[in-house]
């Protein structure tokens, strides 16, 4: 793990008990790299990072994360131009897991607060590569923010892309794709695209047998 900052006026610091103050050193499990101006960086603790690396390139980009007794576990954070990723308290990202915000100036990527993130899922606001049409070359696939609700559950290889929205309180089925709004909170979604197969339900963070036995 690391710290890399190159540029002009970027602004990375960390809030411990409630204390900001600037980041100078390298943070446990996490790599930082910055390759730019005026971007900035807000890690509060406690944090448990594990093989996660976060890369920023471009001007004005913002990365911030609340404090989680939770793990972050082999994430990939990429930011590029102008864009956000805000991570709300008390989640948990369970490995293999990339979440990007570029290709358009001003995109994010919004996790509300008890979000846990399964294996091997992918969260992205644009789609690599531009789609144009034929005659007039212009773009059809622009980038969209995503926005994910508190306490929602989203299942292992489950891939997030650009103009999702996951309402509160949802759970997302392993192996999904949700590519649209889901803005009503307590639904089930699945399937490839998603849609929602069942309402009014909610979750708790307990195995079946732990939560059987209260």
């Amino acid at each position: 793990m690391g710290l890399s900052v190159n540029g002009e006026n970027n602004r990375l610091t960390i809030v411990v008990e409630g204390r900001e103050r600037e980041l100078t050193e390298e943070v446990p499990g996490l790599d930082i790299a910055v390759e730019g101006n005026d971007n900035r960086v807000r890690i509060e603790y406690p944090q448990t990072f594990e093989n996660s690396r976060l890369k920023i390139t471009g001007n004005g980009n913002c990365f911030e994360a609340a404090a989680s007794y939770r793990r972050t576990d082999g994430v990939f954070f990429c930011l590029g131009d102008g864009c956000r990723i805000s991570i709300g308290r008390n989640c948990f990202f369970n490995r293999d897991i990339a979440v990007l915000a570029k290709e358009k100036k001003a995109v994010s990527v919004v996790f509300g607060d008890d979000v846990i993130v399964g294996t091997g899922t992918i969260i992205r606001c644009g789609d690599g590569h531009t789609v144009v049409d034929a005659g007039s070359r212009d773009p059809l696939n622009p980038p969209a923010d995503i926005a994910i609700g508190s306490h929602v559950w989203i299942g292992a290889r489950c891939m997030i892309l650009k103009g999702a929205v996951i309402g509160r309180n949802s759970i997302v089925g392993a192996m999904s794709l949700v590519n649209k709004k889901f803005a009503q909170p307590n639904q089930i979604l699945a399937g490839v695209p998603a849609a929602v197969i069942r309402c009014g339900v909610d979750w708790d963070m307990a195995d079946y047998a732990s939560y059987t036995e209260i």
